[in-house]
């Protein structure tokens, strides 16, 4: 037996309003943008006192940069430092004590091996200053005294070397006059000979390569006193 048919037709679904997808949407990037600009609007602060101090950093360091040093190699593979030949570089103590040596030195040779021993000096000048030296021993007759006599010859210092000058060169080189009183001695068996005189020299800043010392005698003046 068949059933009755119902006389209430069937339920429909109610269809969504088109526009509330859209406006879910459009809260949802708004929400983001939001919060995007709040994120950035704290951030900005940050990266400025960020950037700042990474400035201030960069200029202590670049401020703060250490000098440069130089060095050369001389011929025994040494590393030399390299300074500028207007600072002093040796201590004035150690500079009087180099004059007193090698001025006791220069008069310090005999008549068969005075050319070697002159030679042995040539380190210790400029090559103006040596030029001028070996002429000093032959204008003052030093080197045919000594020979025609067949002489040993001597110096002593007798007082400390005086500092009497400090300046630069016309190039820029650091440079001290010096004065030292010596007593130079000649001997030959019995017989000896004495002078007394006042050297002055004057010693120039050089390039460690040229001189381990940095420092050579540029003039040499040699006064006999009475």
């Amino acid at each position: 037996m068949a059933k009755p048919s119902s006389n209430h037709p069937p339920k429909r679904k109610q269809p969504s309003t088109p526009n509330t997808g859209a406006l879910e949407r459009v809260s949802l990037r708004n929400d983001f943008y939001r919060d995007r600009f709040r994120m950035l609007v704290t951030a900005v602060p940050v990266l400025a006192v960020a950037l700042l101090v990474s400035m201030g950093l960069n200029a202590v360091q670049f401020s703060q940069k250490p000098k440069n040093h130089y060095f050369a190699i001389d011929a025994d593979g040494r590393l030399i430092p390299i300074k500028s030949l207007s600072e002093p570089y040796v201590t004035e103590g150690r500079l009087l004590t180099w004059v007193s040596e090698t001025v006791t030195r220069a008069y310090r040779m005999d008549a068969q091996n005075y050319k070697a021993q002159v030679m042995e000096m040539s380190d210790d000048f400029t090559p103006e200053g040596f030029a001028e030296y070996t002429e000093s021993l032959q204008s003052s007759g030093t080197i045919e005294f000594l020979t025609k006599n067949l002489l040993i010859s001597s110096a002593t210092p007798t007082g400390a070397p005086l500092i009497v000058e400090r300046n630069l060169t016309q190039s820029g080189a650091y440079y001290w006059r010096i004065q030292i009183p010596m007593l130079v001695e000649y001997k030959s068996g019995l017989k000896a000979a004495s002078k007394k005189r006042i050297v002055e020299v004057i010693v120039v800043r050089r390039h460690t390569v040229e001189s381990k010392q940095g420092i050579g005698i540029s003039k040499f003046f040699a006064k006999d006193l009475t």
